[in-house]
């Protein structure tokens, strides 16, 4: 069977959309619900050891805790009330460590009164560099990663070297030790900003092929599904109806005299009319439907439908929707379509 069908005279109402615009926000969330598990690990063993230590000797935990555990505390509350803002919260809490460290650093050099002391506070604040060097990179990306990674490592040096320039002294032991925390966290640097530099542009390529591979099935004038989208679209919904026993009806959609339009308005004309016929077809079909530019002023709805009388209610829907003027140049333009309908499997391929 193939029908054609014109203008029943159905006055269009285009109807109102009340489906809120989404976007992907895979990243996001995923970054949400990790920061959500790392806080309230943090807020935890923080509270923890702030209690197990209190007592009556002032220590650096007894400052450091108190502090992390309320913005720990902050961040959740933060997390929780702007779901989308999850960069703030990453970046606050390496802007959060920085001072706290290297006050950290400081209070604990300036505590000790031996050099074995002193080594012992080295070693003990050693695996923190690392630790704030990977939440850098995961914050500010590779290369401003790498920027506050190296302001970082500068600072440290600055206390250490204010505490020796003051008086403190080294064993030859703490010296090597210092050399060789210098050469670990060097090799350590380079190898993460190459890793995160490299799945950068890695993420960078597939991103930019994704995006040709989308625009490749896209038409370039009207934004939407073209022939090949159609094809590839057609044999997946094959398979589906040979499965749910369902029929697939193909509209086959041209605009009659079109020609009128571009001898009167001009190309331009011409490609501002295609568009609205895309805009004001969309709203016949429904979320599942595919509606496509196939060339020219030929579209196509592939839709599924329960059968033959369902397909011409999606038929008479697509002409009625063009009952309403369009407007071109503060001018109204009145256009009709003529609509050809095949089923299948009833038509054939």
């Amino acid at each position: 069977m193939n029908t054609s069908y014109h203008s029943p005279g159905v006055p269009f109402e285009p109807p109102r959309s009340t489906a809120p615009a989404t976007s992907s926000k895979t990243v996001v969330q995923l970054k949400r619900r990790f920061y959500f598990a790392f806080l309230s690990v943090l807020a935890a063993a923080s509270l923890g050891m702030w209690l197990y230590m209190a007592g009556p000797t002032i220590s650096v935990a007894s400052f450091a805790l108190p502090v992390v555990v309320a913005a720990s505390l902050a961040g959740l509350l933060f997390l929780w009330l702007r779901p989308a803002r999850v960069s703030v919260v990453e970046r606050a809490i390496y802007w959060l460590a920085y001072p706290v460290l290297l006050g950290s650093l400081f209070l604990n050099l300036d505590a000790a009164t031996t050099s074995a002391a002193r080594q012992e506070a080295l070693q003990s604040f050693s695996s923190w560099p690392k630790a704030l060097a990977v939440w850098s990179f995961l914050a500010f990306g590779s290369k401003r990663g790498l920027l506050a990674t190296l302001g970082f490592t500068v600072a440290v040096g600055a206390v250490i070297a204010v505490h020796l320039f003051g008086g403190a002294r080294l064993e030859p032991s703490g010296v090597l030790y210092l050399m060789q925390t210098l050469a670990s966290g060097t090799v350590f640097l380079v190898m993460l900003f190459a890793f995160a530099h490299i799945l950068e542009l890695q993420i960078l390529a597939r991103s930019q092929a994704e995006a040709e591979a989308k625009f490749a099935m896209l038409d370039a004038l009207t934004g939407l599904p073209n022939r090949r989208a159609l094809e590839e679209h057609f044999e997946r919904s094959r398979a589906h109806i040979h499965r749910s026993g369902e029929s697939l009806v193909v509209c086959f959609i041209d605009v009659d005299d079109f020609k009128r339009i571009n001898d009167t308005f001009g190309h331009d004309g011409g490609d501002s009319m295609l568009r609205q016929f895309a805009a004001r077809l969309s709203t016949a079909t429904r979320e599942g439907d595919l509606f496509s530019r196939v060339g020219g002023d030929e579209f196509v709805v592939l839709a599924t439908v329960a059968d033959e009388a369902h397909a011409r209610q999606l038929a008479g829907r697509l002409v009625a929707v063009f009952q309403a003027p369009f407007m071109l140049e503060g001018t109204e333009v009145s256009l009709y379509p003529s609509v050809g309908m095949s089923i299948y499997p009833q038509d054939g391929i």
